[in-house]
């Protein structure tokens, strides 16, 4: 993974979201200059994590 960078105000994020079945345990996870995060439900389909990731990401201060 390349390193993540901030300038002219703008941050990038690295993201993934994954599951083990479908439906399943899920996970969502991120990176930014704030740090790494991870969460996930008891239950979700693949797409649902990959797509609650980013929002995710926007939501941390």
């Amino acid at each position: 993974m390349a390193p993540t960078t901030v300038t002219a105000g703008r941050t990038v994020v690295y993201s993934d979201g994954a599951c083990s079945g479908n439906p399943g345990p899920g996970g969502r996870a991120w990176v930014s200059p704030e740090g790494p995060f991870a969460s996930g439900p008891a239950a979700a389909t693949n797409q649902r994590m990959e797509i609650s990731a980013v929002p995710g990401a926007g939501a941390v201060p």
